[in-house]
This record gives C-alpha cells, sequence and structure tokens, in this order.
C-alpha cells in the first residue's frame, strides 16, 4: 500500500485543525493559593464575628451587674465518659445548706437544727414546790412550744401566758416527750389538767375561760397532788 497523502486529504487536515486546538482550549481554573486565600478571610471574618458577640456580652454583664443583677453565664455542656460533648445543656445546681443534710442523718427535724432564741424563765410554787419554767408570750414561741424537745428537767415545763382570757386547746404534733397540761385562770386557779401523748394531733382544751397553761413532763401534777382547783403562785401579770 502506498504511504503518500493525497493533497486533497492534506488540506482537509489542515482546515481542520485549527477547531480541535480551538476546542480543547482548558477552562479558566481558580489557583490554589487564590482559594485558600478566601478561605482564610473567610475563617478570619467568623472569628471577628464571636469575638465582637463575647464582647457585645461581657458589656452587658458588666452592665447587669452595675444594675445590682446577675451576669448571665454560657449554658454548660455535659460530657460523657469519653469527654465528648453531647450538646445538651445543662444548669449547675443551687449551693444546698448543709445543716438539714446533717439532721436528715442524724434523725432530727431540719427545724430543730436552727437555735432557739432563749426564753424568759420564771419560778412559780405548785403542789408545794418551786419549779423553774420558761415564758411563752408571744405568738412565735407559743407557736412552737415545746416541739423538737427530748427530755425536760424533772421539775421543769413551759408556761403559756396568752395575756387575756382564752379559751384554748394544746396538741402535741412535732411533739417527742409526754406532757401533761394544766388551765389555769386569771386568779391561779387550775381550771382543768390534761395527759397529752407525743406526736399525736388530738386536741386537749380548757373547760372555762383561762389565761394560762402549763406544760409539764408526763404525770407531774398527779404525782404531787396538784389537781382542778389547786392554786399556782408566782404567775407574770
Amino acid at each position: 500500500m502506498s504511504s503518500r497523502i493525497s493533497p486533497l486529504v492534506m488540506g482537509l487536515t489542515l482546515m481542520v485543525l485549527p477547531f480541535t486546538f480551538a476546542s480543547a482550549k482548558p477552562s479558566p481554573v481558580k489557583s490554589a493559593p487564590k482559594a485558600a486565600a478566601k478561605a482564610g478571610k473567610q475563617a478570619q471574618k467568623a472569628a471577628q464575628g464571636t469575638a465582637a458577640k463575647k464582647a457585645v456580652s461581657a458589656k452587658d454583664n458588666v452592665k447587669q451587674l452595675k444594675k445590682g443583677g446577675k451576669a448571665q453565664a454560657e449554658p454548660l455542656v455535659s460530657k460523657n465518659a469519653k469527654g465528648k460533648a453531647k450538646g445538651k445543656p445543662v444548669s449547675k445546681a443551687e449551693p444546698v445548706s448543709k445543716a438539714p443534710a446533717k439532721a436528715r442523718k442524724k434523725g432530727k427535724h431540719p427545724a430543730a437544727v436552727k437555735s432557739e432564741p432563749k426564753m424568759r424563765m420564771t419560778t412559780l410554787k405548785v403542789g408545794g414546790r418551786n419549779i423553774q419554767v420558761e415564758v411563752a408570750s408571744t405568738a412565735a414561741e407559743q407557736e412552737r412550744g415545746l416541739m423538737y424537745r427530748k427530755s425536760l428537767p424533772a421539775d421543769g415545763g413551759m408556761l403559756f401566758d396568752f395575756k387575756g382570757p382564752a379559751k384554748t386547746c394544746m396538741w402535741m404534733k412535732d411533739t417527742y416527750i409526754p406532757l401533761s397540761v394544766a388551765f389555769i385562770d386569771a386568779k391561779g386557779k387550775v381550771v382543768n389538767i390534761e395527759e397529752m401523748k407525743p406526736k399525736t394531733t388530738t386536741s386537749h382544751c380548757s373547760k372555762d375561760w383561762i389565761r394560762y397553761a402549763l406544760e409539764m413532763n408526763a404525770k407531774w401534777f398527779s404525782r404531787h397532788g396538784v389537781r382542778a382547783g389547786s392554786r399556782v403562785s408566782g404567775l407574770p401579770r
């Protein structure tokens, strides 16, 4: 076979070549350095935006503190055992007073942990004996009474002074020791005596108008011959 190329074929080939090279021209592509520079600018803008937000938050906190308010804290994020954030906001627990927790461990009522203010003392004579008693003359003192006490002195107790004629009832809610109560009128005469069991809500009431109620250890009055009609001296006026 001849290897010569005819003039016609040669001419057609020369006409096609320019179009081939023109279509094979590569499309413009952004260079890697330019793309990296643009990404860096975007990251810088994002960082500046975050810093600006933090600065605004700090200014707001300062304003809040000047006004006497509380600064806003960013929410904490809980973490699992591997240290990866779960993405759930968690809040700090409020500080808890240690005194009630210790009281629960020792079996004490939280109210008993609070130190009770010292009450006025007075000496009464009843059943031929001199006794030292605390005087509950305010509403708060009378409401608390002997609650949460674990014991009383042998000749000790509490005198409730209602400051005027009253028909009243006593109960033993949150009171741990058995007690006797004598209801006494304004002249010092015992109207009636009731025995009260600890930690009960049964009402024990005066049978007539009285001014005082005297709480002592259970059976104290019966042991010393005190009954309805007996007299009590030394009562505050």
